[in-house]
């Protein structure tokens, strides 16, 4: 979601290390809008691919027009995707079912480490809580989950922080997906953060030609992350594994639904 973080596929996926603020916004919802009339079905439609959806609102104020564009289309389903606690314009909108705002999640520590300039996981929280009173539906996305000696600790404290603030009833989805990357990011982390210790763990050639922890420590991770939700309240239907094969699914006990494979 940024390049200042360190596992951030966009190191080496880009060229450069700037930021382009589009202003063709509403050509953009003119097109969008054709192709949602012209189907009858339910799209998820998100930002947050190339850089944090709300990290330059303040001066873009492009969530303002997304809502109420969106808001109106009620086969969509629009995700915003943060890091950030840059909440007020999203407070000063009227809040839809439709409209949905997540936060990537990981523990404070890994924060301090990874996630340079990012807003704290507290700050994440207490922001995610004030759209839960604003009537927002929120989602949370534990991805990349980081493999280290203590995480299932760390992550246990994470989920128990994030649940005495935010109702289970009112998430409509979480991810799991734990480090990936395709191998010529290894040597930009590496060249960028000498001292990082996220390339400490065994990492091997997975089915997509990243690299991965294997297979069994995933499945590990993927087990006591659902049965830690599972105990703040978070039914299985609501997670997905994110860029993982139906293997891997079913070995995880979750059926299904969408896999990297399938897309």
């Amino acid at each position: 979601m940024c390049i200042r973080d360190r596992y951030c596929y966009l190191q080496e996926y880009q060229n450069f290390a700037g930021i382009i603020l589009p202003t063709n916004i509403d050509e953009f919802l003119h097109r969008i809008s054709s192709q949602i009339r012209a189907s009858n079905k339910v799209f998820r439609i998100g930002t947050g691919e190339f850089t944090d959806s709300l990290a330059l609102d303040h001066i873009s104020g492009f969530s303002k027009n997304l809502i109420k564009f969106f808001s109106e289309r009620k086969n969509v389903l629009f995700e915003f995707k943060t890091k950030t606690s840059n909440i007020d314009n999203l407070l000063n909108e009227k809040s839809s079912d439709n409209i949905v705002i997540a936060w990537s999640i990981n523990p404070q520590n890994v924060v301090d480490k990874n996630e340079i300039y990012s807003a704290s996981l507290r700050q994440r929280i207490q922001s995610a809580a004030k759209c839960q009173q604003a009537r927002y539906p929120l989602a949370f996305h534990f991805d990349p989950i980081i493999y280290y000696s203590g995480w299932e600790k760390d992550y246990s404290r994470t989920i128990e922080m994030l649940f005495s603030e935010i109702k289970p009833e009112k998430v409509k989805w979480i991810s799991l997906g734990t480090l990936r990357f395709k191998r010529d990011l290894k040597t930009v982390i590496e060249n960028r953060f000498p001292q990082n210790n996220i390339l400490d763990e065994e990492m091997i050639l997975g089915f997509d030609g990243k690299l991965r922890y294997p297979d069994f420590i995933r499945i590990e991770i993927y087990r006591k992350m659902i049965k830690l939700l599972g105990k703040c309240g978070i039914n299985k239907k609501k997670i997905y594994l994110c860029m993982e094969s139906s293997e891997i699914w079913r070995k995880s006990q979750i059926i299904p639904i969408f896999t990297w494979q399938d897309s």
